[in-house]
């Protein structure tokens, strides 16, 4: 614990010299400027400090790979203190700017080892990366904000004496930056130049896997580095006080963000409610600030009482994101933790954090500068970016296969298919009482490309589940969101692709279907691995299905019958192959035009869930379990072609070009049930 503390002292000093020294040397610069012109100044001074850690992500991610975190630590502060010592002796001889870019540079190193230190000290103290992450972030937020007000108070009555605090700041950082240590963070560091030779490959990596997390926390921190500096500068404009007063202003969302990130331990498993709705409550609040002070002005209030207000606003906007950022950065920093690349997962999230802030500040004082905004209109620009923040960050957590969002996506589903379908349900209700709504694999039969979607919408009454897909699902527009949302599971097409290849893709992705039962999810999986060619379903010598129970034994079994779907346009009795989907959807949407919506033809369906019999083959060899399954599935019979028109009244445009098609591919022949040839699956099917 004492050297968390340390670690948390030496985030403090850093956060605080970083805020007194925006404010500290803003008073120089701006002093041949008129008040108004701070509103565009004060951004470009913040964005300076953030030129620098953009500029040294790389070097910083191997650097973070490498070497000792209390060595980075220390060696960035104390770099930082003696260029402002040599700037506070030389009157800042040269520019200003130098300054703030040399300390932004240093500030580029500082930060991802900051950030890699938090899952390393979270293992070590048995906690989680929520906690350690929003403990610093408090810690850091509380310097940054702390330091604005003391920097342009020093600024004013004491500069002389500032220019001292400022790099002894600095040096508190680094000797307490140094007492930071962990024996276990030994077997995550690597040599320099192995680091360095994988940057591009481990960077690669991490933006295709974790881009979204980086965005998202990006994001948020540049709204709140643009939203405090025009808080301070809006505040001096309307009159609530002058530069010192108003810098205090930015001190008090601290209060929030401090009492919102140590209450994110406890919101981890409502994050998917809880992010969304905290960015939007930013957003509402961010885009008011310049109507609720004007209106508490028009009404009579004095400027103290606005001004005490708006502390309490600022305060409420400070709780929603610390929540955010804390959930956010918790699950990244575990992540990358996970795979041992804590070095170039916080260093790329350093970038992030200063690229982001960076340019919305440029943003900002471009826009203010040329009037494309005011001092009051500036708000809705930050807010916009906060909704866009919410978006990122709802995907982040929409694919934990339990969340919200896939709750209400499945509701949507089932209203929109009730439409056409007249679904009935049968023994899905003993599926639940007999426990089987974690580690569950439903097995089902396969007659239409929709019947994934329909037993997908079904089974979420009783529980999430996760439905093994063809990954050319992934790469169709809408579709792959709502993959995404349901956590499916991509399955490459058995037929494309070379054997070899074909083969080690289909069982790395079984594994991650047998891992998730392991886990104690739910999976449907498809034996078959295609539509159904006849009425009977035909599996072949696919092995998939044995591989996954091979690998997940203790799974709970339900098999799966479908009834009354084959003959529909997503059905093979059309192509003699599987359907195009997208084509169809088209036509599904002219079908619901055409019919208002809720007057469509219905056609009746009849879904049956049972428990896997005792004497299911579990552990049997491939032809054994998949003629049990067979059996099972075709114990119905034959299931014939049944077609329903898809309007009540007049000429069926959508049946007729169905059969058009059909007839084109039949060799001209007009289109009829019984120009069916009998396929099987052929030897390709095999995983």
């Amino acid at each position: 614990m004492i050297r968390m503390i340390f670690l948390a002292i030496a985030t403090f000093s850093a956060g605080f010299g970083l805020g007194y020294v925006k404010f500290f040397l803003l008073g120089d610069i701006s002093q041949d400027y008129s008040t108004v012109d701070k509103n565009w100044i004060i951004q470009l001074v913040a964005s300076a400090l953030l030129v620098g850690p953009f500029l040294t992500c790389i070097i910083a991610a191997a650097t973070a790979s490498a070497f000792k975190k209390r060595n980075i630590l220390a060696y960035s502060s104390l770099i930082t203190a003696i260029f402002i010592l040599v700037g506070v002796y030389t009157n800042w001889y040269g520019s200003h700017w130098f300054y703030l870019l040399i300390i932004g540079i240093c500030f580029g190193f500082f930060n991802p080892a900051k950030n890699a230190a938090i899952p390393i000290q979270a293992e070590h103290e048995h906690s989680s990366t929520e906690l350690l992450n929003a403990i610093l972030n408090a810690a850091y937020i509380l310097g940054l904000l702390g330091g604005v007000p003391v920097g342009a108070n020093m600024a004013v009555t004491n500069p002389a004496l500032g220019g001292h605090i400022l790099y002894m700041l600095f040096l508190v950082s680094a000797v307490t930056g140094y007492m930071w240590y962990q024996d276990n963070e030994a077997p995550h560091l690597r040599p320099f130049k192995e680091a360095s030779c994988t940057l591009i490959h481990e960077t690669k990596f991490m933006l295709r896997k974790y881009f979204k997390f980086i965005a998202s926390s990006s994001l948020l921190w540049g709204v709140s580095a643009v939203v405090s500096l025009a808080v301070a500068a809006y505040g001096e404009v309307i009159g609530l006080g002058d530069s010192v007063e108003c810098s205090f202003l930015v001190a008090y969302p601290v209060i929030g963000i401090i009492l919102g990130g140590l209450t994110t331990p406890i919101l981890v498993g409502i994050r998917t409610k809880v992010v969304p709705f905290s960015c939007f409550m930013m957003s509402l609040l961010i885009w008011g600030i310049p109507y609720t002070c004007d209106y508490f002005l028009k009404i009579g209030y004095s400027h103290d009482n606005v001004y005490w207000i708006l502390s309490g606003l600022l305060a409420v906007i400070g709780f929603f994101f610390g929540i955010t950022t804390n959930l956010v950065e918790g699950e990244y920093l575990r992540r990358i933790y996970a795979n041992k690349l804590e070095g170039t997962g916080a260093a790329l999230l350093s970038a992030g954090t200063a690229l982001i802030p960076m340019v919305l500040g440029l943003l900002t004082a471009l826009c203010l500068i040329e009037n494309y905004l005011s001092p009051e209109t500036q708000f809705t620009l930050i807010a916009a970016a906060s909704i866009i923040c919410g978006v990122i960050c709802c995907s982040v957590f929409c694919v934990d296969g339990d969340s919200w969002l896939a709750r209400r996506t499945a509701n949507v589903l089932r209203f929109i298919l009730r439409l056409r379908y007249n679904i009935e349900i049968d023994g899905l209700d003993k599926v639940k009482e007999a426990g089987a709504t974690t580690g569950t694999i439903f097995i089902p039969n396969h007659p239409s490309e929709t019947d994934p979607v329909i037993l997908s919408t079904e089974i979420w009454r009783i529980a999430p589940v996760r439905p093994v897909i063809t990954e050319r699902f992934y790469k169709m527009p809408i579709i792959k969101q709502v993959m995404l949302i349901v956590n499916a599971i991509p399955m490459q097409n058995q037929h494309s692709g070379s054997g070899y290849e074909a083969m080690k893709h289909a069982i790395i992705n079984l594994k991650k279907a047998s891992d998730a039962l392991n886990r104690g999810e739910n999976v449907l999986f498809y034996p078959s691995g295609r539509v159904m060619l006849t009425g009977l379903e035909q599996l072949g010598n696919n092995s998939g299905l044995q591989r996954v129970l091979q690998k997940a034994p203790n799974a709970k079994i339900v098999l799966v019958r479908t009834r009354g779907l084959f003959g529909s346009m997503y059905s093979s009795i059309w192509t003699g192959d599987t359907p195009l989907f997208l084509n169809l959807m088209k036509l599904s949407i002219k079908a619901l035009i055409k019919n208002w919506i809720f007057f469509l033809p219905r056609r009746h369906v009849k879904i049956h869930f049972e428990m896997a019999p005792a004497d299911f083959p579990i552990h049997g060899s491939v032809q054994e379990l998949n003629s049990y399954i067979e059996e099972w599935l075709n114990r119905d019979g034959e299931e014939p072609v049944t077609i329903i028109p898809y309007t009540r009244s007049g000429k069926d445009e959508i049946l007729d070009a169905l059969k058009k098609e059909a007839a084109n591919l039949q060799g001209g022949k007009e289109f009829s049930t019984d120009n069916l040839e009998n396929k099987s699956v052929g030897a390709g099917g095999t995983l």
